[in-house]
């Protein structure tokens, strides 16, 4: 299928939908532009220009169906109703994809679906659902996703659909699996299906990439670290390769979270500035945005003050086309980060204050709220509101997510008040509850308090603790370096392989054409023999006419002598080319010969004939024999070769 590429899409797609419009022509176009679409790899990135132009040509497309004369069943009605559904999924997996509102989105969902199936359009009916269930998913309904994506796939499976379309309902099946019903080895029996069907054909660089994308969150979260890394590095450079910038970026996301949430903020950080060109070539996604805020808070961390601002102000640019509310929420809390960071907390409290704001409104997750109040405590412990700071640390507490951070932040402002014995009941609750930063500065603040007091056995203790820590956290970054290394070094390793099998094709066709010029070379010998041998042909009836009835002596030496003549040519060129034409063809002749020994001469140079593509009329110029002696020959060929009567002659010799 002719595909366009997908820099080029976006203008076809202006100019197709702007004609369209422009001349009102939706019954005659409409199914034009859908097929078109059909046949494009839709570039993610061209999502929001892309739904400008396709909103009004669906509403349009949905007026003329409901006025179209035909009966409903009509083959004319059925086709505009399956282009009508096909343009109503392409609109919602774009809207899915840039964190569009799902509000109204099931309604219409159920009406292509609807549509769809009366149109026996069942590979939109199976993309419905699988959009039907990213719908229910959004609402919290995981149950009824999985039940949606396996319908779908008994459907794409019972229809015979392209096998695309079954590689993406068992991706989002095992991601539904492992990520919200916590069933990690039934997860990966499912990507191992996926995997099974794309090694048995040519798969869209989506599907390869979602299906790289999953595998990697699952084995991630069974705890291989550097497996899960290695399939996430695959998907970003399928994604980047196959110019589907905002998939490589949401798979570069994944693995610097993780390497952000591990601590390893200097390693997140250098391979975040690996992909700053695909970050800063403006494509506006809500993926891009939360990766420039996590690169924020990593400057932030490593006090980079200058370029987590500068970092930030290229995140506001690239959120100005995106209004969804998590993300609103996530760029104030940036936001007043950096002006706590920069010492300005009034302005932090603002941030703060407007985040919380958001999370109410919008009714966010509780960890979401709970950390815009956190944030809030913060800036008011900075400006020595202390009172006012633990009554919001106390009112984040219920969240589990990050209760050990919060007992922390209430331990130190407990220290800072001077209640000793508070701040020593949450830092010990933070050791408890918590891992990694925290469970380090609750150990580091414990042993400073006993020491104070004059504990030192306690201090000893807990020094201890939070050397052990430090030594687990030196050993973890030098292994997370050296897992990047080993990623790296895979890449360079298939790089140097592509390098090559690229240099064994090119060694391959140098090698193919020098057999074809020695082939030419050939047959122009065959082509110079088969002249002479006319020429002395030509002489040879000549000396016939001139011979009477009685012995004409004179006449008769020059025959004998010219019969010695083509003797000995017949004999050297002969020999000349059948010694070429087995140089040409010395590698088939040894197969040839290791397969049937026992096949004699003449047969063998037959089959070199027929080897080199020589015709049946050149093959019988070269070996003087009559059509009905070759069709014999090659009757008692096949015979040695023992062909069945269905086999190809030509054809086997080729193969072999």
């Amino acid at each position: 299928m002719a595909t366009i590429p997908t820099t080029d899409l976006h203008p076809i797609l202006a100019e197709e939908i702007g004609q369209i419009l422009a001349n009102r022509k939706i019954r005659d176009k409409g199914a034009y532009l859908a097929r078109l679409l059909r046949n494009q790899e839709l570039a993610i990135h061209d999502a929001e220009p892309t739904l400008q132009l396709l909103r009004p040509l669906v509403n349009a497309m949905d007026q003329a169906i409901a006025t179209t004369e035909p009966p409903s069943h009509s083959p004319t009605k059925r086709s505009k109703k399956s282009e009508y559904a096909f343009l109503v999924c392409v609109i919602q997996q774009l809207e899915l994809w840039i964190g569009g509102s799902t509000e109204g989105m099931l309604e219409q969902n159920q009406q292509a679906m609807e549509i769809a199936t009366e149109a026996d359009d069942w590979a939109t009916v199976a993309w419905a659902i699988g959009n039907q269930a990213h719908i229910v998913l959004e609402r919290g309904k995981a149950e009824d996703a999985l039940a949606l994506q396996q319908k779908g796939l008994a459907i794409a499976r019972e229809k015979r659909l392209p096998k695309a379309q079954w590689v993406n309902h068992l991706n989002a099946i095992a991601e539904l699996l492992y990520e919200r019903f916590k069933q990690p080895a039934q997860a990966l029996e499912v990507s191992d299906e996926v995997f099974a069907l794309l090694a048995d054909g040519q798969f869209p660089p989506t599907a390869l990439w979602l299906s790289f994308h999953t595998r990697g969150r699952i084995v991630f979260n069974m705890g291989k670290f550097e497996e899960g890394m290695r399939l996430w590095a695959t998907a970003q450079n399928i994604g980047f390769d196959s110019g589907q910038t905002m998939l490589g970026i949401r798979s570069a996301n994944d693995i610097i979270t993780q390497l952000f949430i591990k601590g390893e903020y200097t390693v997140a950080l250098e391979y975040a500035r690996s992909i700053e060109t695909p970050l800063s070539s403006g494509f506006a996604s809500g993926t891009t945005v939360q990766l420039l805020l996590i690169i924020v808070r990593m400057l932030l961390k490593l006090n980079e003050l200058p370029a987590a601002r500068e970092k930030l102000l290229q995140t506001l640019q690239h959120a100005k086309a995106i209004e969804t509310p998590l993300l609103r929420l996530q760029i104030h809390m940036a936001l007043a980060r950096l002006y706590l960071a920069e010492g300005d907390a009034i302005a932090g409290e603002h941030q703060a204050t407007e985040a919380i704001a958001i999370a109410e409104h919008h009714r966010l997750p509780l960890p979401y709220r709970s950390t815009a109040v956190v944030l809030l405590g913060e800036t008011y412990q900075a400006q020595g509101r202390l009172e006012e700071a633990e009554q919001a640390y106390q009112q984040a507490l219920p969240s589990v997510a990050i209760a050990a951070t919060i007992h922390r932040l209430l331990a130190e402002l407990y220290e800072a008040s001077g209640n000793s014995d508070a701040a020593i009941g949450h830092y010990l609750k933070t050791v408890e509850t918590g891992g990694g930063e925290n469970r380090m500065i609750a150990n580091q603040q414990l042993a400073k308090i006993f020491k104070s007091q004059g504990d030192f056995q306690q201090a000893l203790e807990y020094y201890q603790r939070y050397h052990e820590l430090c030594r687990h956290a030196d050993q973890e970054r030098s292994n997370n370096r050296m897992m990047m290394l080993r990623v790296q070094y895979r890449i360079d390793q298939l790089e140097e392989q592509s390098l090559r099998e690229r240099q064994q094709k090119e060694q391959a066709h140098t090698t193919l054409h020098a057999t074809e010029a020695d082939l030419n070379a050939m047959r122009i010998a065959l082509i110079e023999h088969q002249h002479q041998v006319r020429a002395l042909r030509t002489r040879l009836q000549a000396i016939m006419g001139t011979i009477e009835q009685e012995k004409n002596v004179a006449a008769l030496g020059e025959l004998r002598s010219l019969a010695q003549e083509v003797g000995d040519t017949a004999g050297g060129n002969r020999a000349q080319w059948q010694a070429s034409l087995r140089s040409s063809n010395k590698e088939f002749h040894h197969r040839l010969l290791a397969q049937h020994p026992a096949l004699p001469p003449a047969l063998a140079l037959l089959c070199d004939c027929i080897h080199s593509g020589m015709t049946a009329d050149a093959i019988l110029s070269v070996l003087h024999i009559s059509p009905d002696a070759l069709h014999k020959r090659r009757h008692r060929l096949r015979k040695a070769l023992g062909l069945r009567p269905n086999q190809q002659l030509d054809s086997y010799l080729q193969r072999l």
